[in-house]
């Protein structure tokens, strides 16, 4: 079992989680379509912002800010449905996910800018093709 996670009310964090799913790769544009409708479904339900978030060929990386200690749940959901959905329309079975989430609290706003321009920087290094989507503000 990996280490606890690090949580707080109306916590900011830093995730990034990593896929191994060659469909990942190959179906792109569907993949990011329907990783993007569960996030944003979650979000609707519980409220959390999503400051920033860049989806590259087989990596996600967000900043969240929740609303209360809901991250572990919405992190849950939306890895598991989007595994389920994937491996149902592709008739896959198996991990879509190469391990667990990697999550950080970013306590200050300084540290939030700083996690917010690595992450600009890195979008920025990108070729379009490589990029998925990317939502600041």
């Amino acid at each position: 079992m990996g280490k606890s996670r690090e949580l707080i009310p109306g916590g900011t964090y830093y995730i990034m989680v990593q896929s191994h799913c060659k469909v990942f790769l190959q179906e792109q544009d569907y993949c990011r379509k329907v990783f993007l409708e569960f996030l944003f479904a979650l979000q609707a339900e519980y409220g959390f912002s999503i400051d920033r978030f860049v989806l590259f060929q087989e990596k996600i990386h967000m900043i969240l800010t929740t609303v209360n200690n809901e991250l572990p749940q919405v992190m849950k959901r939306l890895l598991m449905n989007f595994s389920i959905h994937i491996n149902r329309q592709f008739g896959m079975s198996g991990h879509v996910w190469d391990r667990r989430y990697y999550s950080r609290v970013l306590w200050t706003k300084e540290e939030k800018a700083i996690w917010s321009n690595q992450l600009t920087k890195c979008m920025q290094s990108l070729t379009a093709k490589s990029m998925v989507h990317t939502c600041m503000q």
